[in-house]
């Protein structure tokens, strides 16, 4: 009796072992080798695994000793322990694996190397080693920290630079800086702006992608070169704890922090069109600060002397919005206004509270906006003065209706609910005390009209009987 393995068991064998090799980085048309160990970092031990075609042990091993060599390096030169919760994998790749590119590095997939490109003899010369050190510096400088390409790839690349430096081979650290600017010279005619990189998804083949790389490691290393490391890292450190991916704008206001210096000079050329004019950003920088200083300076006169907590809104945002598209007049224009409007605001708000509400500290817990309560506070000087200064009519009205003490009370209740920060209540009481005088008004002048009427009619009937006498 024959015996075998049923076709349909082969057929499933052979469709799980092919979904296996699209889906698994690890496994590969041939079968791999590796080299693995653990190295110390600041926070935790970490794997490092690099795969090598079987029979390329020397090319594997060259990427392994590299790696480990590296990571503690880069670690230190970022300012920030290793941030990813997985370890550390290299796998070789074919060309089109990696869209052309000679490596990539897809966290938690590895970094891909172009195995095409980085043959055992480009190993043995060693012109691997910067692609390696500069993928595993992407762990530091990733989306999670930078925002925009050039400051990922920039930062890779100096930190490659200063990796080098680190390990001793200062001629290797020389090579890569030569290849910056060959790269930038080669690719002058394609010059744009850092901040207009985008990555090529075609692979690195376009021009302008070729010179951004150049571009952004020139710029980093300028940055590096004019205050050192300190600030960068401690820059690094503010966007790994706060989880904030710097765009260009953010990074220059972080490197103005970190350095007291204004560097919106050094970024015109660098990473912005090198037209922008520098000194009315600077104004319209000086703008927002003079404004948000008015509005904190405001919120804090108010609370102190008068226990309202207020919120002053503004059209910063706005503002800011301009800047980033480089509308300095517009935005200096708005800030203007900006200004003024708070001042007036707030100036109101000083005259209208020291006159009808006194200084009380501490009354209410309650946040409100400026314009909310110099709107009650107007209303209620308004009812206060329309009570004091009435007329005729208006007394008569009240005398017939009511007791003006009743509406002493009503006020007194409205300023009571203003301390209290229940505006929209204060506001409904003066509208009815408003309401209430002015029908008060009305049936005066009606009671008085028809009095006289009634007089008049009374002194036309004595006339008439004097005549017919």
């Amino acid at each position: 009796m024959k015996t075998g393995i049923p076709i349909k068991d082969v057929i499933v064998f052979l469709i799980t072992g092919i979904l296996l090799l699209q889906n698994f980085p690890g496994i590969s048309a041939q079968f791999l080798g590796s080299f693995s160990t653990l190295v110390a970092m600041q926070e935790r031990d970490l794997t490092v695994t690099v795969y090598y075609y079987r029979g390329c042990e020397e090319w594997g091993k060259h990427i392994f000793d590299i790696t480990v060599e590296a990571l503690p390096i880069l670690e230190e030169l970022a300012g920030f322990p290793y941030p990813c919760e997985f370890d550390v994998e290299i796998y070789p790749k074919k060309s089109e694996e990696v869209s052309g590119w000679g490596a990539q590095n897809l966290m938690e997939k590895g970094i891909w190397l172009n195995r095409d490109t980085y043959t055992t003899e480009m190993v043995k010369s060693g012109d691997i080693d910067g692609t390696v050190i500069h993928e595993n510096a992407h762990y530091w400088a990733s989306d999670a920290i930078y925002g925009n390409p050039w400051l990922k790839e920039g930062y890779a690349e100096l930190f490659t630079y200063l990796t080098f430096e680190r390990m001793g081979r200062e001629e290797d650290a020389s090579s890569k800086k030569r290849r910056w600017a060959s790269g930038f010279e080669k690719n002058r005619y394609y010059n744009i702006p850092l901040d207009a990189f985008e990555y090529q998804s075609a692979g690195p083949s376009n021009e302008t992608t070729a010179l951004a790389y150049s571009k952004s490691a020139l710029f980093c290393y300028e940055m590096y070169e004019q205050y050192g490391l300190g600030p960068l890292q401690e820059i690094n450190r503010v966007l790994h704890r706060t989880g904030i991916a710097a765009d260009s704008r953010t990074y220059l206001n972080l490197l103005e922090v970190f350095t007291g210096e204004s560097q919106k000079e050094l970024f015109v050329g660098w990473v912005y069109p090198n037209h922008i004019d520098t000194e009315s950003w600077q104004k319209a920088e000086n703008k927002i600060d003079e404004l948000q200083e008015l509005t904190e300076y405001a919120i804090q006169y108010i609370e102190e002397n008068y226990g309202f907590h207020v919120h002053i809104s503004t059209s910063v945002g706005y503002a800011k919005a301009c800047i980033r598209k480089f509308e300095f007049e517009e935005a200096l224009n708005i800030l203007d206004r900006e200004i003024e409007r708070v001042t007036d605001l707030f100036s109101g708000l000083d005259e209208y509270t020291l006159k009808y509400i006194g200084s009380e500290k501490d009354v209410t817990s309650k946040v409100v906006t400026i314009e909310q309560l110099l709107t009650v506070l107007q209303e209620y000087g308004s009812t206060e003065k329309e009570l004091e200064n009435i007329d005729f009519f208006t007394i008569s009205g009240i005398f017939l209706q009511h007791n003006k003490d009743n509406y002493r009370t009503d006020l007194v209740f409205a300023q009571e609910e203003i301390k209290k920060g229940n505006i929209e209540n204060a506001l409904s009481i003066l509208s009815h005390m408003h309401e209430e005088i002015s029908k008060a008004r009305r049936y005066g002048i009606g009671i008085v009209t028809g009095v006289g009427m009634l007089v008049l009619s009374f002194a036309l009937v004595l006339v008439r009987k004097r005549k017919k006498k």
